[in-house]
């Protein structure tokens, strides 16, 4: 096989895996969320305190116990990797970011930046309704983030 055709087999491979990967981090924010919270429009107030509680206690303990490389925003890791482990991240490390990362927005965990704390949650798109995108609740409603982020950004919001 020709190098220019196997490069394009590749990067045909790595688009299919990428996108199957994101659609296995929405279905299981999705999942999660109707597993903690319900399947009701307004949650009861027990779900409503309880699960982001013991969702975060689950997420400490993975990041302390089991993955303890997935503390952090994944932004200074990567480079890490990059440039000291040519480009080496555990798998390890990506299947416990992606259970904690499932796991806090699911369970509609507090966005904290600076000394503000903003509710993470996922929305339906406005485009299509068997879509869920990520919104952040404010005082003026939930507003749909879902193009701004990027890398382990918010546009203006950094995960720290």
């Amino acid at each position: 096989m020709r190098e220019d055709r196997l490069f394009l087999l590749l990067a045909v491979l790595i688009g299919i895996f990428s996108g199957l990967a994101v659609v296995c981090f929405r279905l299981a924010i999705e999942w999660t969320q109707i597993t903690l919270l319900g399947s009701s429009l307004v949650p009861s107030f027990p779900r409503v305190v309880l699960a982001p509680t013991i969702a975060g206690l689950v997420v400490a303990f993975l990041a302390l116990r089991v993955f303890p490389a997935v503390r952090g925003s994944g932004v200074n890791q990567t480079k890490s990797a990059f440039y000291i482990s040519n480009g080496y991240i555990p798998f390890s490390t990506v299947i416990g970011k992606f259970i904690a990362c499932g796991l806090a927005i699911g369970s509609g965990q507090s966005l904290v930046s600076g000394g503000t704390a903003q509710q993470l949650s996922t929305i339906p798109s406005q485009y299509n309704s068997s879509v869920l995108d990520v919104g952040i609740s404010t005082a003026g409603g939930t507003s749909d983030v879902t193009s701004q982020i990027s890398g382990g950004d918010l546009e203006q919001i950094k995960f720290l």
